[in-house]
């Protein structure tokens, strides 16, 4: 997920809404404020906008942003679970296939 934007219109003297893509959604969101190690910055999720008040601006604290919501959005979207169980599934083939070269018998 990426910061591509600061929403003028959610954003005011004491914080800043950062405008994500894809568009932030509130399972993401909760996510992200769970996984969050600057609970300081009080995250609020505003018409699809990320607000945060950070104490500076910088391109790591972007970065990290980016990061922590991808890390959640894929989370929220089970393509971690998905990874996990295509691996899962793989090592099971490579260890039949084993079992069956070494026994001389069949996978059925």
């Amino acid at each position: 997920m990426k910061i591509i934007a600061i929403s003028s219109e959610h954003s005011d003297i004491e914080a800043i809404a950062l405008v994500t893509e894809p568009p932030l959604t509130p399972q993401v969101f909760q996510e992200f404020a769970l996984r969050l190690r600057t609970p300081d910055l009080q995250p609020k999720l505003v018409s699809g906008c990320l607000v945060i008040r950070p104490e500076r601006f910088l391109p790591e604290l972007r970065a990290e942003f980016e990061r922590i919501l991808s890390d959640s959005e894929d989370s929220v979207s089970g393509v971690k679970a998905r990874s996990q169980a295509e691996i899962e599934q793989a090592e099971k083939e490579l260890t039949l296939a084993s079992a069956a070269a070494g026994f001389g018998l069949p996978i059925i």
